[in-house]
């Protein structure tokens, strides 16, 4: 069994059962095996902008078995995702303005994610306002002590939320 961080175990419990999920920026496709191995969602496309960590996740993915259930791709953010091809969306371990970027640029891709759940390091406020200007409600927040640093976990889905405040 596949033992991930306290962190990504965090972030990966946000995901809701039985999700087609898509992993941005999968760096070793530790969550989307993990989420598997627990028969926590039914799926997972596992993507990376680079060659190096894509190969990473395709050694861990043969060695777990999930070859049927959790397809690779090279991709930049949503470049190679189909509309319809997941419901949830995992995006953890990189900046806001990335994040902030990758969401806007893949708004029509991901046209059929219902579920975001987002894991920014840096610019959370950011995140925020972007999620709200662009018409999603963070529906839980989570922070997270993980050896010794503190990381903020959100999972939001398409619709108004409550008035914007800086607080």
């Amino acid at each position: 069994m596949l033992k991930i961080s306290d962190r990504l175990a965090t972030v990966a419990r946000l995901i809701p059962k039985g999700a087609n999920l898509v992993d941005i920026g999968t760096d070793h496709g530790y969550v989307p095996i993990w989420l598997l191995q627990n028969g926590w969602i039914s799926s997972a496309i596992a993507m990376d902008v680079n060659k190096g960590p894509l190969a990473r996740a395709k050694e861990n993915r043969d060695r777990y078995g999930f070859t049927d259930v959790m397809d690779l791709r090279l991709s930049n953010g949503f470049e190679k995702l189909k509309s319809g091809e997941g419901d949830s969306v995992l995006i953890a371990g990189m900046g806001g303005p990335l994040m902030i970027r990758i969401i806007e640029e893949g708004r029509e891709n991901a046209s059929s994610i219902q579920t975001w759940v987002l894991q920014p390091q840096s610019e959370i406020p950011s995140v925020r306002r972007y999620l709200h200007e662009h018409h999603f409600d963070i529906i839980d927040e989570i922070m997270l002590k993980d050896e010794g640093k503190y990381y903020m976990a959100m999972k939001a889905v398409p619709g108004e939320a409550l008035p914007w405040t800086s607080i």
